[in-house]
């Protein structure tokens, strides 16, 4: 059985550093030990010249145009359209005429730009972050290079991935049966998986009465001792139930447990954090940098999750990222983004050292033919690192040419 000690070791975090104080985090907080910095050989400005969101085939896209026609493109995610007046009134404007060279600074002062104000969460990140993900691109295609290495160096060709995207609303045994055809069609030669337990914000209930403490010694036997186990309870639980039930997770030898308690319940998470041997996971609706570092230096999780749209885009993360080097903590993105969007948290795994021992992947069994590459996890259970311009993504050169501009 896996304990929480032995999983952080299996990231190669120093250990020595597992214990940083709250104190230490704060000290840190100024220069971090590692610093992620955009480096650019380009002479001349980028000026942004529009921003758009895009529809075709109920799939949505983020497209950034440049002055001189450069463009950047990134598959956005469906909630973009349910926060369009933000979008629209506060980012478009905020982005129009502005160099996108100055894409950190952006990034920065967008919170005190006064367009945001009485706002808060992923509401505003989450538009702010589709459009940084398209800049980046856009950047990454004018330099001619990954948008990774225009921080640092990429150290992984490949990356370890656990499948996740399983539901919790069916019976345990279609439930089993589902992730069996799952793995076989869509996992190829996946080692670790996520399933769902609880209910979703359902105050400590299941699905379904008994459904947890049935799936999940039904699904350790399905998968063999040696295959990774993550579970996702999606805030299911108060404190108490939450630390009973990781409980019975780590008698079947769970690895990671995401999410139990509500996720501004951070004083019951910690006591599940503190409660169980396990590794105990969390952030992917946090978009507040103090309120990383409120997590990271409490120890409130052993993991952090930032999501690479709900807070705010690529960078925000690696800002995260380091405040987790610096104690000792691994960050493995939510990231349940599929097609070439995968593109973005493969590139972050190569850039970035502490990202932990598998990132989330969602696999299909049929890929369209609208983009390149693909993303099919090989034997040994990992995903490749695309390396040509930007997010590394080729587009049909006809998808977007009848796309609905919403």
């Amino acid at each position: 059985m896996s304990t929480r000690r032995q999983f952080l070791r299996s990231t190669a975090l120093a250990s020595a550093a597992l214990a940083a104080p709250w104190q230490r985090i704060r000290a840190e907080a100024g220069p971090l030990r590692r610093t992620y910095q955009l480096r650019l050989s380009m002479s001349t400005p980028v000026r942004i010249a529009s921003v758009e969101l895009l529809e075709k085939w109920g799939i949505y896209f983020v497209r950034v145009r440049s002055e001189d026609g450069a463009e950047g493109i990134v598959q956005a995610h469906s909630r973009t359209l349910r926060t369009m007046p933000i979008f629209k009134e506060d980012v478009v404007p905020y982005f129009m005429g502005q160099d996108a060279r100055e894409i950190e600074r952006l990034v920065d002062d967008y919170l005190y730009s006064g367009r945001v104000y009485k706002l808060a969460g992923v509401a505003i990140w989450l538009p702010f972050g589709v459009v940084e993900l398209a800049v980046l691109d856009l950047l990454g295609k004018v330099e001619g290079k990954p948008v990774a290495e225009l921080f640092g160096p990429m150290t992984k060709e490949r990356v370890a991935v656990y499948v996740s995207r399983f539901e919790r609303e069916q019976s345990v045994e279609e439930s089993l049966a589902r992730l069996e055809g799952a793995l076989a069609e869509h996992g190829s030669g996946a080692k670790a998986v996520k399933l769902k337990i609880g209910g979703r914000m359902s105050r400590d209930a299941d699905a379904f009465p008994g459904r947890t403490e049935a799936f999940i010694p039904a699904a350790r036997q399905l998968l063999g001792d040696d295959f990774v186990i993550y579970v996702d309870a999606n805030g299911s639980y108060g404190a108490e139930r939450g630390i009973a039930v990781g409980h019975l997770l780590q008698d079947y030898g769970v690895a990671m447990y995401e999410e139990p308690c509500v996720f501004q319940d951070y004083a019951g998470t910690k006591a599940v954090t503190e409660a169980l041997t396990m590794a105990v996971a969390g952030g992917e609706q946090d978009s507040s940098l103090w309120t990383w570092e409120r997590m990271v230096g409490e120890r409130i999780v052993d993991i952090v999750q930032p999501d690479f749209m709900y807070n705010g885009g690529f960078i925000r993360c690696l800002k995260v990222a380091a405040m987790a080097e610096s104690a000792g903590m691994a960050v493995t993105p939510h990231s349940p983004i599929w097609g070439p969007a995968s593109a973005i948290k493969a590139q972050f795994a190569s850039l970035v050292p502490n990202t932990g021992a598998y990132q989330e992947h969602r696999a299909l069994a049929a890929p369209g033919d609208w983009y390149t590459p693909h993303f099919p996890i090989g034997a040994d259970g990992t995903i490749g690192v695309p390396r040509g311009p930007g997010w590394g993504v080729t587009y049909d050169p006809d998808l977007l040419r009848d796309a609905r501009v919403l």
